[in-house]
């Protein structure tokens, strides 16, 4: 594939306000970083080079870009901001990346690989397969301590994998020039099998952070507690009916975004409400909705998300799209199916499309990301409304490249602070109105094949870096390209035959690229 930076601008006609207030703090969550290029260490990919895609929310419009990075996901994703919206890091499972895309000091193996598949390091490397599976939390007290809480899988004698261990780790972003270090990996908070992924909510206290997870096959909630010191202590809770999963490969959990309630689906059964007491930790309010998965002979996945207004529940499970309105006492009167996918097949992937794991974006818009390697995406654009004037836009917001079913586990890092849930004057798109354009022209390397220089071109006017990595991801050459210069010769004299990437990072961190070959 030839790898350009890009720029996305989506525009949706006839927008409804759902928050106004703009955004101007705390913006923890305004970039994601996700999807799949090719599979991992095949012959179609044989130096894990990849693309990934960065979606940033800051400014009035959301920006999709591919990135070089060396960094494939599946389930599990997770990234963080600063407070100020600015990219951090972020993780497949396998290993911790900077804002740079490249692995942070001390950021390998973060888990053990998947023994079956070896999803972090051979022939069907995609990233950690836990749905879910990690999450980021910023340290109270610290602009530069941030908490990544990550579940390691555990095949057992039969072959089934379970969610056996809970491990955090700790990074500092104060070290190596704000690219981060890791300080502490993998210190072990669990070592029991678990039915529930993660999800996290503030205290009521502001000071420290609840994250929930479940026992399997069980009805025992886990509660720990993080404050500004890192990991506290955990209690546990017995509430509710057993849970039937087997694995909790599947399942979906969530706090509604003013913290006042916790859901759990679990495909096999249905989706599990409760009333949450974020001041001790606690459950209350049992109610329950048979809502089984439809595809559960292939997929037996299902997700959820709550609305901005914590009034709907969003169940994504196979090839249908659930609403339950939570503010009718019994559940089952406000189930409404709200879409249904039309298994659109991508002819270069074997999967058929069905919709994955659903994350409210700062924009007030649920993004849900589409099951089997697609390069598109399904958006609840109005999410507060009630039945199909939610207005979904069902598989048909095509990408740049693949996506993997998983937008980054995210959370409302504003509840508490004064800042909305999100805004939703925010502005995307729909399959019928978007453009798809280079950042300042693309950028361009001849001649191409070369032998002993090249001359590069495209760069703009803002100034930045330009980069030579070779084949193994390893930056052999960093030139600082003054602002005004449109083009540079780079002496390629000793580099040895093969293909190179050309990389030009601009000084807002927009990254073009172009392969080069030595000959």
């Amino acid at each position: 594939m030839f790898r350009l930076s890009i720029l996305i601008y989506f525009i949706i006609f006839g927008l409804t306000i759902l928050n106004a207030q703009p955004i101007n703090n705390y913006k923890y969550d305004f970039n994601w970083i996700s999807g799949i290029d090719t599979f991992g260490n095949s012959t179609a990919n044989p130096n894990k080079i990849n693309n990934c895609l960065h979606f940033n929310f800051n400014g009035d419009t959301l920006k999709i870009k591919m990135e070089v990075g060396f960094a494939h996901f599946s389930y599990t994703c997770a990234s963080i901001s600063n407070k100020e919206g600015d990219l951090q890091f972020f993780t497949n499972g396998c290993n911790i990346y900077n804002r740079e895309y490249n692995i942070m000091d001390n950021g390998d193996v973060l888990n053990n690989p998947f023994i079956l598949y070896n999803e972090c390091n051979g022939d069907y490397y995609t990233g950690y397969n836990a749905p879910q599976g990690a999450i980021i939390l910023p340290r109270f007290g610290s602009d530069s301590l941030y908490d990544l809480i990550s579940i390691e899988r555990k095949q057992q004698p039969n072959f089934d994998i379970i969610m056996q261990y809970l491990h955090y780790s700790v990074i500092d972003m104060s070290f190596n020039n704000g690219l981060g270090k890791v300080i502490e990996k993998n210190s072990e908070i669990l070592n029991d099998s678990l039915g529930g992924i993660l999800t996290a909510v503030r205290h009521s206290d502001n000071k420290s952070w609840w994250l929930i997870s479940k026992k399997l096959n069980s009805s025992v909630y886990l509660f720990f507690l993080f404050d500004s010191t890192g990991y506290v202590g955990m209690h546990k809770q017995n509430i509710g009916i057993f849970d039937k999963g087997n694995d909790a490969s599947g399942n979906g959990t969530a706090f509604s975004p003013d913290g006042k309630k916790y859901a759990h689906y679990e495909p096999r059964q249905g989706l599990f409400l409760y009333d949450f007491d974020r001041e001790n930790g606690g459950l209350s309010n049992f109610k329950f909705i048979n809502v089984v998965g439809q595809m559960m002979d292939t997929l037996q996945d299902g997700f959820i998300s709550f609305s901005p207004n914590s009034q709907f529940i969003y169940i994504s499970e196979g090839a249908n799209l659930w609403q339950v309105d939570t503010e009718i006492d019994s559940l089952k009167y406000g189930l409404e199916l709200i879409a249904q996918t039309d298994f659109v097949n991508n002819p270069n992937s074997s999967f058929f499309t069905t919709f994955g794991l659903p994350t409210l974006g700062p924009d007030c818009r649920i993004y849900i990301g589409m099951y089997g390697a697609q390069p598109w995406f399904t958006v609840i654009n109005n999410p507060d409304e009630k039945g199909k004037a939610c207005n979904v836009v069902s598989a048909k917001t095509e990408l740049p490249m693949w996506q993997w079913p998983a937008f980054p586990n995210m959370i409302n890092y504003r509840l508490g602070t004064g800042q909305p849930t999100c805004d939703s004057n925010k502005i995307v798109l729909t399959a019928d109105n978007f453009i798809i354009m280079p950042v300042n022209g693309p950028l361009q390397v001849y001649p191409n094949p070369g032998i002993d220089y090249c001359r590069v071109t495209g760069f703009g006017s803002e100034g930045g870096k330009l980069q030579i990595v070779n084949n193994q991801g390893e930056i052999l050459q960093t030139i600082k390209v003054n602002r005004d210069v449109t083009q540079m010769i780079l002496n390629t004299s000793e580099l040895q035959r093969g293909f190179y990437f050309i990389r030009y990072i601009n000084k807002n961190q927009v990254t073009r690229v172009c392969k080069w070959v030595k000959i």
